[in-house]
């Protein structure tokens, strides 16, 4: 935008100006953005820290899975109201974290001689 606005013979300080308002027109919408999801800040992290728990689970450490997934489905459950709007997207992630506990225990279960 720069380049071509040089090229046509538009002064620096317009030029400069343009961009400047082009910049602050998309913090304003980056902005607008990120409020509007908000909801989004609240799910990425305890979906995080839900996966967290598989992990230490898996590494033989001490977790609290099954407090987190109830965490998760009650803030789930909260959302609609507070938002308007469903989050299925939360759900897919409970499932797929409920299948890699499962696949994680059905794992160490295996490894463990019977007699």
């Amino acid at each position: 935008m720069a380049t071509a606005g040089l090229k046509i013979g538009v002064s620096t300080a317009n030029m400069f100006l343009g961009l400047l308002s082009f910049i602050t027109g998309m913090a304003i919408v980056a902005l607008i953005f990120c409020l509007y999801n908000k909801r989004l800040n609240i799910s990425l992290p305890m979906t995080a820290s839900l996966y967290s728990q598989l992990v230490l689970i898996s590494n033989n450490k001490k977790a609290n899975y099954f407090e987190e997934r109830t965490k998760v489905l009650e803030a789930v459950e909260i959302m609609p109201r507070i938002y308007q709007v469903r989050d299925p997207w939360v759900f897919q992630v409970v499932k797929s974290a409920d299948k890699i506990l499962t696949r994680i225990t059905w794992n160490k279960n295996k490894k463990i001689p019977r007699h």
